[in-house]
C-alpha cells in the first residue's frame, strides 16, 4: 500500500502515524462519496423515467427520499449478504473495481464520441466543454487518454490471478450487474413507451 511505502521515507513517529491515521478515515470519505452516488444515481434514474418514479419523491417533512434510500438499504444488505458469506473479500473487491473500470470506460467511450453524433454534437456545439486541440476537440483526447488508462487496469486485473478478479464469482458478479442494468432499463423503455412517454426525448 502506499501509505506504507511513503511511511519508508521517515523516522518520525508522529509523521508515521499521521499517515497511517490519515489512510484509515480517507475510508469514511470514501462511504460518504459512495452513498451519494447510488443515492443520486437512483434520483436521476427515476427523473429519466427508467425507474420507478415513486423512487425520486422528496419528503416534504424530512426533506429526503424515503423510498430511494429504503431501496439503497435492502440492496446493500443484500449485498453485505453476498459478501459476508458467499463471495470471498479479494474477489468482491476486485469485482467491484472492475465494475468501476467499465463504468469510466464507458464514459470515456460516450466523451471521444460526444462531438461526432448527431443529437450530442449539438449540446457539444453549445457547452462551455467546446475546445480543441489542434483541431481535435479536448473531450475527445481526454476520452481517448481516460479510456487507455482504464483499459490498462482492466487488462491487468482480467490476467493476473493475484487480483482475484478472474475468478468466476468476480466475473459473475460483474455480468450479473450490466445484465441487470440493461434488463430493467429495457423494461422502463418498453413500459415507458406504452405510456406514451418517450424516454429519448
Amino acid at each position: 500500500y502506499y501509505n506504507f511505502l511513503v511511511s519508508l521515507l521517515t523516522d518520525n513517529p508522529l509523521i508515521i502515524i499521521l499517515i497511517g491515521l490519515s489512510f484509515t478515515l480517507w475510508t469514511m470519505s470514501g462511504a460518504i462519496f459512495n452513498l451519494l452516488a447510488n443515492s443520486r444515481c437512483v434520483l436521476a434514474w427515476s427523473f429519466d423515467r427508467i425507474f420507478p418514479a415513486r423512487m425520486a419523491y422528496v419528503s416534504e417533512r424530512l426533506h429526503t427520499p424515503i423510498y430511494e434510500i429504503i431501496f439503497n438499504i435492502a440492496i446493500a444488505e443484500f449485498l453485505l449478504y453476498l459478501y459476508s458469506f458467499n463471495i470471498s473479500v479479494v474477489s468482491f473487491m476486485a469485482g467491484t473495481t472492475l465494475g468501476y473500470i467499465f463504468t469510466f470506460g464507458s464514459t470515456a467511450v460516450a466523451g471521444i464520441l460526444v462531438p461526432f453524433l448527431s443529437r450530442s454534437r449539438r449540446i457539444y456545439e453549445s457547452s462551455g466543454a467546446r475546445r480543441a486541440f489542434f483541431g481535435i476537440p479536448v473531450i475527445t483526447l481526454l476520452g481517448v487518454g481516460t479510456l487507455a488508462y482504464f483499459s490498462v487496469l482492466g487488462y491487468g486485473l482480467l490476467t493476473n490471478g493475484t487480483f482475484g478478479v478472474n475468478s468466476p464469482p468476480s466475473l459473475l458478479a460483474i455480468a450479473a450487474f450490466w445484465i441487470a442494468g440493461v434488463v430493467i432499463g429495457s423494461i422502463f423503455i418498453l413500459y415507458r413507451k406504452r405510456q406514451g412517454v418517450d424516454i429519448n426525448a
